[in-house]
């Protein structure tokens, strides 16, 4: 399963794969910085709990803005509202690990997916 995969175990799989010429969506620095904290701290941190290892930056920029600085093509946030009514990110991930809720329909979705530009850091 890799969503509980390590980082490492990705990139041996996306050597693996490339080896047959085949690429996967997310790379495994992509992977690594949806997957590993602090990969994406840095894009979130004014929208989740402080961390000792960065500084904290003035400013709060919405969810979608902390997502294109994360530089990941397909993401996705897990939030908890605080008591004070305050939006939190408690964990970004990949989004290819993600699912639907049941009885969601997916066409906007794909629709979205299929409008975006390459990625011009993935392989052809």
């Amino acid at each position: 399963m890799w969503p509980a995969a390590p980082a490492d175990r990705y990139a041996e799989l996306a050597a693996a794969l490339a080896a047959r010429d085949c690429h996967l969506l997310t790379s495994p620095a992509a992977y690594r910085t949806a997957h590993e904290l602090p990969g994406w701290y840095g894009a979130f941190e004014p929208l989740t709990p402080a961390s000792a290892w960065l500084p904290c930056a003035p400013g709060r920029p919405s969810g979608p803005t902390a997502v294109r600085r994360s530089g990941l093509r397909f993401v996705t946030t897990d939030l908890a509202l605080r008591s004070d009514g305050a939006w939190r990110v408690v964990e970004v991930g990949d989004g290819q690990v993600s699912g639907l809720p049941a009885g969601a329909d997916p066409g906007p979705l794909y629709r979205a997916l299929a409008a975006a530009p390459p990625d011009p850091h993935r392989h052809p």
